[in-house]
């Protein structure tokens, strides 16, 4: 410290110099004095403000000291110090000036130099903390309504926290003093509406926390808030709380969507639903009963001959030809034409001619029975396909097979051609009838 610092306070000590020694005429145990936290440990933070409560040392005796008051720190291997408390002692206060680290016996006095006790314990002056180690913060800093909870959450410090509520533009200042384990306050706003409120809090140290909150009250001026109270408590408890009303909040808010939206998709599902099988009945059912009304049985399905009469059979002796006039420049003869009307040896040229009244159609006229037997290939190799036109037969070169090709014209005039096949064998030609009739030729002579 500066000489000049030390200046002041030399007149006071010369006058406590001269009160020790004029001790024994002084009266002793007149008043005593103590920290105002009466719960701080022994370790006082450098440059901390710490205040001081003076009062009777006997509570049945009215005795006070003389002010101004001043506190002597008796510096252990040091100087001690002389520093002033102030005139009134129920706002004395003690500023710490001592290096860290030094051990202090301290004592209180009054301008007559009577002393108010020794403590029993010597204190060690520390580092005193940043602001950033012990903090205040508030779950909301912008408005509050009337009656609602404003939260607050400290951290650091020593135990217990003192909170002081205080407005702006008004004498109210309230002081509450949490427990000894709590770290959270919630406060139930009372303030009057307008008015900026302040929450600041200190520990048992006397030290401030940093961040100090504001909010601004606003709402209804009846701030009675009936079964409303405001309480301290532990924040991880408080928070755990708060986390669980939330969860049952949002829990609520989703079953009311997930109501809503059953409320909402049911009915349509069940009307889609119902919409889509009264379709499906009254559509398809009709339709498979329209269906059901068209007689299949009253249908002939099954393959009938061209001509009904009697079955083809197969003869394989000579056949003489029937009587009838074979006009070669027309191409056709007056005799009905009979498919087994002509045979032939095996080195023997098959000429056929379909009778006059198919010589335009194209098609054969023979057919086969239904009750007929199979025959065999070679017995279809002899039987000969009606044919139109004029037609010509030769022998092949060996002799060994013949070969018929017969030319007529279709329904619509444009000229057939049939091709006999060569498949009875060596020397053996036969040309193979259809086996079924065309029935439009069928429904023509009909």
């Amino acid at each position: 410290m500066s000489p000049a610092r030390h200046r002041p306070a030399a007149f006071p000590f010369l006058l406590l110099v001269s009160f020790f020694s004029l001790s024994s005429a002084q009266k002793n145990k007149i008043f005593q004095w103590q920290f105002q936290n009466n719960a701080m440990s022994t370790s006082l933070p450098s440059c901390a403000d710490f205040p001081i409560v003076v009062k009777p040392y006997d509570p049945n005796n009215d005795t006070h000291g003389v002010p101004p008051f001043y506190m002597i720190a008796y510096e252990i291997g040091g100087t001690p110090r002389v520093s002033l408390l102030g005139q009134n002692e129920s706002s004395l206060k003690y500023t710490v000036d001592h290096p860290v680290g030094t051990q202090l016996a301290l004592s209180v006095v009054d301008s007559e130099g009577t002393a108010g006790g020794i403590p029993p314990n010597l204190y060690t002056v520390v580092m005193s903390g940043n602001n950033t180690d012990f903090t205040v913060s508030a779950n909301v800093t912008t408005d509050v309504n009337t009656c609602d909870p404003w939260g607050i959450r400290i951290k650091g410090g020593v135990k217990p926290y003192n909170i002081t509520f205080l407005q702006v533009n008004s004498p109210v200042v309230t002081n509450v003093t949490m427990g000894a384990n709590d770290d959270a306050f919630t406060y139930i706003n009372r303030a009057d509406p307008g008015k900026m409120l302040i929450a600041a809090v200190n520990d048992l140290t006397g030290r401030y926390a940093f961040g100090t909150p504001k909010v601004m009250p606003q709402g209804s001026a009846d701030v009675d808030c009936v079964g409303l109270v405001s309480s301290s408590g532990n924040a991880a408890q408080l928070d755990q709380e708060a986390a669980a009303a939330q969860a049952e909040a949002a829990k609520k808010a989703s079953e009311r969507r997930t109501a809503i939206i059953a409320g909402v998709v049911v009915p349509v599902t069940a009307l889609a639903i119902g919409s889509i099988a009264a379709w499906y009945f009254l559509y398809y059912r009709r339709r498979r009963q329209h269906t059901g009304d068209i007689d299949l049985a009253a249908a002939d399905t099954s393959v009938k001959p061209f001509t009904d009469h009697g079955p083809l059979l197969y003869t394989p002796s000579m056949r003489t030809p029937k009587s009838g006039v074979f006009r070669e420049s027309q191409g056709y003869s007056d005799a009905p034409f009979d498919p087994y009307q002509y045979s032939a040896s095996e080195n023997e040229t098959v000429v056929m001619r379909p009778p006059s009244g198919t010589s335009q159609s194209g098609v054969t006229s023979g057919r086969y029975s239904s009750s007929n037997r199979r025959m065999t290939k070679a017995a279809e190799a002899r039987m000969s396909s009606e044919g139109h036109g004029r037609s010509e037969s030769y022998d092949g070169p060996s002799g060994s097979g013949t070969r018929a090709t017969s030319f007529g014209h279709t329904p619509q005039g444009e000229p057939e051609l049939i091709i006999q096949h060569r498949d009875g064998g060596p020397g053996r030609v036969r040309e193979l009838p259809p086996p079924y009739a065309d029935p439009r030729l069928r429904d023509a002579e009909s």
